[in-house]
This record gives C-alpha cells, structure tokens and sequence, in this order.
C-alpha cells in the first residue's frame, strides 16, 4: 500500500478529521517507540487507514493520550495506541523494506537499496514474530517479480500476487474476521497494482521499464 488509500479531507466533519489525525498519530508514535525516530519515515495513510479498520472491528483496549512531537512542537496532538497500531506500525515497516527492495530491482536505485539494508537489520525480530506471514507475503511478491522479469501481458497475474501479499497483511487474527479481512485485502492489493502501473505507464516507457 503506497499511497493510494488516502481520505477525502473536504468530505469530513471537523469531528471526523480530528478522529482519523488520532490514529494516525498513534501510528506515528508506534513506528517512532518500535524503530525509533527512523521508523517515523514510512508513516503512510494506507496504514492508518488498516489501524481504523482493524479498530473498529476488534474494539481492542486503547490510550488516547496527547503531547507535542517534531512536527507540532508547539500545540499537543491527540493520538491512539493499542495492539491494532501496534501491528499497523509493524506491518507497515516490512512492506516498506519489500518496496525499497522492489526499487532497487526495477530502477537500480541505489539510494533504495540502502533504505532496504537499513531497515531490514531493524525487522529481523518481525520476521522471527510473523513468519507465517512473510513466508506466504515473500512467495508471492517473488512470484510477482518473476513474472514482471519475464515481461507477463496479463497484468490481472501479478496484480493477484500482490493482491495475496495484502491479504496476508489484513487478516490479523485467525478467528471470524479473518475471511473478510483478507477478502478486502485481496482486492484493496489487485486495485492498487493495477492503478500504480496506469500512473507510471509514461515514466516505465521513458525508461523502457516493465509496466
């Protein structure tokens, strides 16, 4: 999820803004007290976005606190942590490391390959907690690397890959949920292949990149 999954500001209330400004702050400080200030770099609406879904369906125990930070080192800002930011934060920091690396392999960027090296080294303790996970997440961004190196015509092939690896990524728990999660997950994850590769379509020709 890089981007796509944003709210529409002007449609919100007041009351529903300052709601959505405190789960993203929560996520903002859970990525800062999992991985540091670092962490903070790779905060991202699509995250938030999975905490607010996650919250409103699990209902888990929360703190609303507030405090300033460096971006509002002048006015205190609400913000909400409990296990779904948490797992948001963590979530959001490996498919971070899987994008830079994906970087690295389309544009030779060396810049993103040392993100990737860099944050890697700080979610070993992640890969060790979620295994499962990045064992069926890795699979099928691997299968989607294979087939964009072999230049696949059907783009619904690799959109289902990534489709798999976003699945994998909602389904937080194993229990009643988790059908649907990975339901909404599977097509947020096609969507977003797909719109991606339409809004780089002129840039992956320049370049003469797989698109």
């Amino acid at each position: 999820m890089y981007g796509y999954i944003q709210i529409c500001k002007p449609e919100l209330k007041f009351r529903e803004f300052d709601e959505y400004r405190t789960y993203y702050c929560g996520l903002c400080r859970s990525l800062r007290e999992c991985f540091g200030a670092f962490g903070q770099f790779f905060l991202s609406y699509d995250f938030t976005f999975l905490a607010i879904l996650l919250d409103s369906l699990y209902e888990p125990c929360s703190a609303l606190s507030s405090s300033v930070c460096i971006a509002h080192p002048l006015k205190k800002q609400s913000f909400i942590r409990s296990e779904v930011t948490q797992y948001a934060a963590e979530m959001c920091l490996l498919m971070s490391a899987y994008k830079f690396d994906d970087d690295w392999k389309d544009e030779g960027s060396h810049f993103k390959r040392l993100l990737g090296k860099i944050i890697s080294k700080k979610d070993k303790a992640l890969k060790d907690k979620y295994i499962r996970k990045i064992n069926v997440i890795e699979m099928e961004l691997e299968k989607l690397y294979t087939l964009e190196k072999d230049s696949c015509l059907d783009p619904m092939l690799p959109a289902l890959c990534f489709g798999n690896a976003l699945a994998e990524i909602f389904a937080f728990k194993e229990d009643v949920w988790e059908e649907k999660l990975r339901t909404i997950g599977f097509h947020m994850g096609c969507f977003i292949y797909i719109a991606d590769a339409f809004d780089d379509i002129k840039r992956d020709i320049k370049k003469d990149c797989y698109n």
